[in-house]
């Protein structure tokens, strides 16, 4: 099953509906956390803060450096969705039932 961070499951009929099923629902869970990992990897990588221009705007990024962070990003992904699942198992059977007021 494909968990979509956005937009969300109601959303996703609504898109399909109009664009006659063709659209694309939206990002995964996956896509997000990557993104995740990558804004990461660049903010805290201090070859990235000097490469500014004249307007403070990040300019010529290394693009195998930038290749190799996507598709480490991906791999971390991959890892929290594996992780995401292990611990959906374990915590249906460990955490008590929701109070209804």
């Amino acid at each position: 099953m494909t968990i979509y961070a956005y937009p969300s499951l109601q959303d996703v009929g609504r898109l399909e509906h109009k664009a006659g099923g063709t659209s694309s629902p939206g990002m995964t869970l996956k896509d997000w956390f990557a993104g995740q990992v990558i804004a990461a990897m660049v903010a805290s990588d201090s070859s990235f803060a000097g490469m500014r221009d004249k307007n403070g705007q990040h300019c010529e990024i290394d693009k195998a450096k930038l290749n190799n962070m996507a598709k480490n990003s991906y791999q971390a992904a991959e890892a929290m969705m594996h992780a995401r699942a292990a611990t959906k198992d374990v915590d249906s059977h460990e955490r008590p039932p929701a109070r209804t007021h």
